[in-house]
């Protein structure tokens, strides 16, 4: 087993960083965390009125349930009958638009994301944020699978720096929970016309959706409850939104 420490970044004084969102959404061949990955949608960019997103989709390959099947040795029977039978372009959409990649090449795909973000977005200017409508379920996932296929640590750690630091992951389904239902349902219809055409349970769209409903969460807690400060005159707004 693996054991993996950390030391927490200091609260205390420190400047507002800008933050990149990076929402994630998967599909899995069964309940567990040790079920199989069979699709990872990754969405991100900056948490700014002006943003222009960036999508990573990655397939993996499995051995599909036959038509005559209820199962196989990667799909768990329960799994298979409520959920992929009940959705066949979601099947479509994890078998295709990629070609799946073995699992190894998932997790190496996936990992490299995550290096290129530290890299792309210093932790002295920018903290980077996951985001998930199931956390409990996608990350863990994740986290087996880093784990598992090329024994990384799990992606809430910081990959540079002297010491990894631990990285909080957000819940866009609870932070929704807090609005009346109303204002909820108005932030998921802008999300929803936000993402773009595409279909649910593609890992992909569902990324964006996700990304999209905590943008516009946050800048509803932001317009309501977070003053803005006075600007001299001339100078222009600062466009960054603050994240919650």
């Amino acid at each position: 087993m693996r054991v993996y420490h950390s030391t927490p970044p200091s609260l205390a004084s420190e400047p507002m960083k800008r933050q990149i969102i990076v929402a994630i959404d998967i599909e899995k061949a069964g309940p567990l965390p040790t079920s199989k990955i069979v699709s990872i949608g990754v969405t991100y960019g900056p948490l700014e009125e002006k943003v222009e997103l960036k999508t990573l989709k990655i397939n993996v390959q499995a051995r599909w349930p036959k038509p005559t099947e209820d199962s196989s040795l990667d799909f768990n029977a329960q799994t298979w009958k409520q959920f992929w039978k009940r959705f066949p372009d979601a099947i479509s959409a994890a078998m295709t638009n990629p070609d799946p990649v073995m699992g190894w090449e998932a997790a190496n795909l996936f990992s490299g994301l995550i290096y290129r973000l530290e890299e792309e977005y210093p932790a002295k200017d920018w903290d980077i944020r996951f985001v998930s409508d199931n956390p409990s379920f996608d990350i863990s996932s994740l986290d087996y699978m880093l784990d598992k296929e090329i024994h990384q640590p799990p992606m809430r750690y910081t990959r540079h720096g002297p010491e990894p630091e631990y990285r909080d992951v957000y819940c866009v389904d609870t932070l929704l929970m807090q609005f009346p239902k109303p204002l909820r349902d108005s932030i998921k219809t802008q999300a929803v016309s936000a993402a773009g055409p595409g279909q649910p349970h593609d890992a992909a769209w569902d990324a964006r959706l996700i990304w999209w409903q905590y943008f516009y969460a946050s800048r509803e807690i932001q317009s309501k409850f977070i003053q803005p400060e006075e600007e001299e005159e001339g100078e222009p707004g600062d466009e960054t939104m603050m994240a919650v």
